[in-house]
């Protein structure tokens, strides 16, 4: 049975107006080519495609459903109405061979953490009653199930249930497929399941053709599904695809899978009322942990483009964390560049590309050169983020963080205490001087609150960086007994977050305080137009 047909159909389940990502969403479900839409689509329907599955479409498994889908997606794009004509194309497709005379009837499982949300994907399951083709499956039905024939004649459970601790919900008989519903918000203290625990209980249980289906909105950065999306989005394989739809030409992923919804007016309403809730629910990112140590709008804020025009100080130094070098494979060493940014008091013109590939001066509807707005603060750039994954020796490493820090003129670089006194010997052979800051509860804290700080006040600007970007909202905190703050990355390593917390305990040492004179200095003798790491720097906040 063929999913985007039964899902679209006005025979099946009846979303006629299915948009093109939806349609390609249920083929790469199915395994099924995706080429004929291909060739219907546009070069924005192609392009959304790409994006959401973060690699070229040729990548894709095709021949059988992957044996894991994720489909992290924005709110009102028809997720649970698919989950529901999933698990019925189900019922017709799965390989059934294995099952023996006497055992109870393969289950396929459509499972919810609260009633309310079983309830509604109940309510979908309705259709099968209202459509002459699938009514005539139907053997039975009970308030949680409805009973279709397979193919070979076996009778298959089509459930709704409510998740068990442990997964137990899912035990002792085979199953034609399982389908988490709001898969993200799975992880939290709230709920007594655990989606690790569903999932493991299920994977043995399999039956040929079968597939976990993970559905639901993005939440907190943490969690099974944040976890799966981090190792996998991008790397389609017959065991996992990851689906997660992303901006572009800047309309939004709740826009390209549901234009018929999320009209511009109403995504305009949403983002008014709430940027977090915006950027979850239809920009389709990851947000703020519970117990967040860094303020959600402020983070965001701070790896936006620079608006206003700066002059660089020219004094470049760098933020190194060391302590992950003899960990797993999983763990990053990091170097992040850094320095000062001053207003620029020259006016200065928003610049664009013209056709012919040369830079010209943007202009306004009346044809006048649109100006730059002045700064009216310091800020503090970082301006590139470079890591070394796994086991490196740390001379080599040393060695290509001095080359990197020598491209900006920099002279001095903070480090933890981690191996300090080998890492500053091993600097100090490439002219570059390390000082290193031991870690404590206090200082920590002091550190993070110091982050904070710079982040509120829009003092600190963060060039690209989707690993930090993560790792800064994933940050978090709990209280430990005797009252003191415990931080640490919520289901994510923090190495990118400590190389920057290394830094702000830097930024108030004696040492930085005299590279803020000689800061001074430097701006104040510097060009207007400064050339930072190679580039021309006329943009700001």
């Amino acid at each position: 049975m063929d999913l985007e047909q039964l899902l679209t159909g006005s025979g099946g389940f009846g979303l006629t107006t299915a948009s093109f990502l939806q349609r390609a969403r249920c083929r790469i479900a199915d395994g099924a080519p995706l080429g004929d839409l291909l060739e219907r689509g546009t070069d924005f329907d192609r392009k959304c495609l790409e994006t959401a599955i973060g690699c070229s479409p040729a990548l894709l498994p095709v021949g059988a459903p992957p044996t894991e889908f994720y489909n992290l997606a924005p709110i009102r794009t028809a997720k649970s109405l698919e989950m529901a004509a999933l698990g019925t194309a189900r019922t017709q497709t799965i390989d059934v061979e294995i099952h023996k005379p006497g055992e109870e009837p393969p289950r396929i499982a459509l499972i919810a953490t609260e009633i309310d949300n079983a309830t509604v994907l109940r309510g979908h399951l309705n259709v099968i009653n209202e459509r002459p083709l699938l009514r005539a499956l139907k053997v039975g039905e009970t308030n949680e199930s409805v009973f279709l024939r397979h193919p070979s004649g076996l009778v298959i459970e089509l459930t709704v249930i409510a998740a068990k601790r442990g997964g137990y919900s899912l035990a002792s008989r085979w199953l034609g497929s399982v389908l988490f519903d709001e898969a993200p918000g799975w992880y939290g203290s709230s709920h007594i399941v655990n989606l690790e625990e569903s999932r493991d209980q299920a994977l043995g249980r399999l039956l040929p053709g079968a597939q976990l289906y993970y559905g639901g909105s993005k939440w907190q950065p943490a969690g099974h599904c944040f976890e799966q999306h981090r190792e996998h989005f991008g790397k389609p394989t017959p065991e996992i695809v990851v689906f997660s739809p992303q901006e572009v030409d800047g309309i939004s992923p709740a826009r390209q899978l549901n234009p018929v919804y999320w009209t511009e007016h109403r995504e305009q309403r949403v983002a008014k009322a709430s940027r977090r809730t915006f950027s979850m629910l239809n920009l389709n990112l990851f947000g703020s942990a519970q117990n967040a140590a860094l303020d959600y709008d402020d983070a965001i804020a701070a790896f936006a483009p620079l608006t206003a025009a700066y002059v660089s100080s020219g004094e470049w130094f760098g933020f190194a964390d060391f302590s992950d070098l003899s960990g797993p494979d999983g763990d990053e060493t990091v170097l992040i560049v850094a320095g000062w940014l001053a207003p620029d008091k020259t006016p200065r013109y928003k610049m664009c590309r013209h056709p012919n590939g040369a830079e010209c001066e943007e202009r306004d509807e009346l044809g006048y050169p649109i100006q730059l707005r002045v700064a009216t603060r310091h800020v503090l750039r970082v301006q590139s983020v470079h890591s070394w994954r796994g086991r490196h020796p740390m001379g080599d490493v040393v060695a290509e963080m001095s080359g990197i820090l020598k491209r900006y003129g920099a002279t001095m670089v903070a480090t933890d205490q981690r191996s300090d006194t080998a890492v500053q010997a091993l600097f100090s052979q490439h002219a570059i001087r390390a000082v290193s800051y031991h870690w404590s509860n206090e200082s920590k804290h002091d550190a993070v609150q110091a982050l904070a700080r710079a982040l509120a006040a829009r003092e600190l600007s963060i060039c690209e960086s989707p690993k930090l970007r993560e790792q800064m909202l994933a940050y978090g905190y709990r209280l430990a007994p005797g009252g003191r703050f415990v931080y640490q990355g919520r289901g994510a390593n923090d190495d990118h977050v400590a190389a920057l917390l290394t830094g702000m305990m830097f930024l108030e040492s004696p040492e930085a305080l005299m590279l803020s004179e000689r800061k001074a200095r430097a701006i104040h003798s510097s060009p207007h137009r400064a050339h930072m790491g190679g580039r021309t720097q006329v943009g700001g906040r």
